[in-house]
């Protein structure tokens, strides 16, 4: 062979190992050009997940997966309300990507896999009127509750069978209200003796009107918390059907590596505190 053959097959050699260590390995991406991603967030669960008044997401999910998006270099990834049943039919046709936040229902929803790490713990919480009264000490829900007055928001239906049975019997009175904001000023006022709701929507709306001085701090004091009823985790689902997206599974470990460490920083809790407070 010429030194020209020679020089030529170097050349082609090289080229050739260049464009093999810029591809991807089984899984992985390539780390050249961001790939463009739409998430889907459900639009009306506040204060988790909704529209803002300039029509954009918003939320406490919302504050946490934007911050982790923006660290996952190798995605670009833009965030779309929609209404939550319609997100589900997205990712059922394997139209979408991913939605937040389900919880974790793989056998209803066979066609939502993989769920990412749990993102937040959510509890439904029964808070009262430190002056409210019962016979018993309250230690067992809900039993130790009967004869209070408790407070609901409208279309609500919280806290479990056997609360459902002394409301039904006679027992325990409920009272609904447009939202939380009602509840709340009608629990200060005396007028309701406990109401059950999300923790993070309660303290958030509270704070809320700690903030419009509708509410002072003292006052705010004689809500008492008493009893968690139950809790759910909220995670990032992904269509099982990933023909579309073949990065998906570079992308569910990329964002849950994120997620860890903002979890075990303090970042994720630190986040989740000041959401609530307003800050």
């Amino acid at each position: 062979m010429s030194w020209r053959g020679v020089l030529l097959l170097v050349v082609l050699m090289t080229f050739s190992f260049e464009l093999w260590t810029q591809e991807a390995k089984p899984g992985e991406t390539k780390t050249q050009e961001p790939i463009g991603v739409e998430v889907l967030a459900d639009a009306n669960y506040p204060p988790y997940s909704y529209v803002d008044s300039d029509g954009e997401p918003a939320g406490l999910y919302y504050e946490i997966l934007s911050r982790i998006f923006n660290r996952m270099k190798n995605f670009q990834v833009s965030i779309r309300p929609i209404h939550w049943k319609r997100g589900l039919e997205k990712l059922r046709t394997g139209d979408g990507f991913a939605l937040y936040p389900p919880y974790y229902l793989p056998r209803e929803r066979p066609y939502m896999w993989p769920y990412s790490y749990p993102i937040l713990d959510e509890k439904v919480i029964v808070v009262c009127h430190q002056d409210s009264k019962t016979e018993n000490e309250r230690i067992q829900w809900p039993d130790d509750y009967i004869g209070l007055r408790f407070g609901l928001n409208a279309g609500f239906r919280l806290g479990g069978k056997r609360f459902w049975a002394l409301v039904n019997g006679g027992q325990i009175e409920v009272m609904v209200a447009k939202g939380n904001r009602h509840n709340i000023l009608k629990l200060l006022r005396n007028r309701i003796d406990c109401y059950i709701n999300d923790q993070v929507a309660i303290y958030y709306s509270l704070g809320k009107l700690i903030r419009e001085e509708e509410v002072t701090q003292e006052q705010s004091k004689t809500i008492i918390q008493e009893v968690t009823v139950s809790r759910e985790n909220g995670y990032l689902g992904y269509a099982s059907n990933n023909e579309k997206f073949p990065f998906r599974d570079d992308f569910t470990k990329k964002f849950n590596v994120e997620l860890a460490k903002m979890r075990h920083s303090g970042e994720l809790e630190s986040l989740v505190r000041r959401f609530i407070e307003g800050d």
